[in-house]
C-alpha cells in the first residue's frame, strides 16, 4: 500500500431521515434502517466495478459501540501483453480482483474511519456514494413489501434518508498548502446539509444555517467566486469539521483545470502495517484511532442521544 503503512481516512458519517416534517438523526432509525441496510447484501453496480459490504457487525470495543465491516470493490482488468525473456508476448487474460477497505463507524458521534488495504482499495468518496445507494434502496424495497402486505393502506413506511459522508478536513495549514499549489482558484462552493445532532462548529456555518432556518430551507450552498485569501479560506474549511461539503475549482501553473473536494483534503493517518488488512483486527484499528493525534469530537447533543438510545440498540443488536 505504502512504505509508511495503510492509509486511514477520517470522515463524518452524516445520515438523517426526513420524518414528520423534520430531519431525524441517524440513531433514531439505526435498528430498523441503518443496520439491516448494511446487512442486506445490496450492491451498487457501476462500470468501474461492483461495490458491496461484507462481514458487517455491531461491536463494543474499548467502551465504544461501533459498526464495522469490509467495503469491497469487485472488478477486473484485461491483460494484453507480458514481458518474458527480453521480449513482449501476446498473453491475453481477464484478471479478477477485489480490493477492499475496512471501516469503523462510531455510534456515539457518527464519526468514522476507513482504512485502505491497497492503492486501488475503495475510498471515502466511493463509500459515500455506495452507502447512500444501499440505504435508500433498502428503504425503497422495504416500503414496497410493506405496501404489498397492507394493500397500500394504513402501513407505516420508512422515511427517506439524506446521506452525506464527508471527510474531516485537515488542519488549516495543510489545506492552505494545497490551495497555494494552485495558480488561481476560480470558485469555492460550500454545500450545507441537515446535521445529525451536531452543532455548528463556527460562526460562519452557524450564521448560514440560521438563514436557512429563517427561509425554511434544510439544504443550501454558498459560492465564493475567485477568492484571494487562502489563509481565510483554509480556516473556514477546517472549522467546519466535516459538517459542510466543500468543492474547490482552480487552475495549476500549467493551465490544468482541477477540482478539490472534501475527500481530497480530508485528514489521514498511516497505520504502520504492511501486511494484508484481513489479518488486522477492528480492535487494533480502534486502538490506533484512540492513540492518534486526531480527536473525534462528540457534541453534547450527540452524546445525549447516544445515551438515550444505546441501551435499546445493545439489547436488540449486540
Amino acid at each position: 500500500m505504502s512504505k509508511n503503512g495503510k492509509i486511514m481516512q477520517y470522515g463524518n458519517f452524516n445520515v438523517t431521515f426526513f420524518e414528520h416534517n423534520q430531519y431525524k438523526p441517524m440513531l433514531t432509525h439505526f435498528i430498523d434502517i441503518i443496520f439491516p441496510a448494511f446487512k442486506s447484501g445490496i450492491e451498487r453496480k457501476k462500470s468501474s466495478g461492483t461495490y458491496s459490504l461484507l462481514d458487517v457487525n455491531l461491536q463494543e470495543i474499548d467502551g465504544e459501540v461501533v459498526l464495522t465491516g469490509y467495503f469491497i470493490k469487485r472488478t477486473s482488468y484485461e491483460v494484453y501483453t507480458t514481458f518474458n525473456n527480453g521480449s513482449l508476448e501476446d498473453s491475453r487474460s481477464n484478471v479478477l480482483t477485489s480490493p477492499f477497505s475496512k471501516f469503523v463507524i462510531y455510534l456515539r458521534n457518527h464519526r468514522m474511519v476507513l482504512v485502505k488495504n491497497e492503492k486501488n482499495s475503495p475510498d471515502l468518496r466511493s463509500f459515500n456514494a455506495t452507502i447512500g445507494y444501499i440505504i435508500n434502496e433498502y428503504i425503497r424495497n422495504e416500503n414496497k413489501i410493506r405496501k404489498e402486505k397492507n394493500n397500500k393502506k394504513f402501513c407505516v413506511l420508512l422515511p427517506p434518508a439524506n446521506v452525506n459522508v464527508v471527510g474531516l478536513p485537515k488542519d488549516s495549514k495543510s489545506i492552505k498548502d494545497e490551495l497555494d499549489s494552485l495558480k488561481k482558484i476560480t470558485q469555492v462552493t460550500l454545500r450545507f446539509f441537515p446535521l445529525n445532532s451536531d452543532i455548528d462548529t463556527s460562526e460562519f456555518t452557524s450564521a448560514f444555517r440560521n438563514i436557512q432556518k429563517k427561509v425554511g430551507a434544510e439544504r443550501g450552498s454558498t459560492i465564493f467566486p475567485s477568492p484571494k485569501n487562502n489563509d481565510g479560506l483554509a480556516e473556514i474549511i477546517t472549522a467546519t469539521e466535516g459538517t459542510v461539503a466543500s468543492n474547490i475549482t482552480g487552475e495549476t501553473a500549467d493551465g490544468e483545470k482541477v477540482t478539490i473536494k472534501s475527500e481530497d483534503i480530508a485528514t489521514t493517518s498511516h497505520i504502520p502495517y504492511n501486511d494484508n488488512l484481513m489479518n488486522y483486527s477492528f480492535a487494533r484499528i480502534v486502538a490506533f484511532v484512540k492513540s492518534s493525534n486526531v480527536k473525534l469530537k462528540t457534541s453534547v447533543e450527540n452524546n445525549n442521544l447516544y445515551m438515550k438510545l444505546i441501551h435499546e440498540i445493545r439489547n436488540k443488536l449486540l
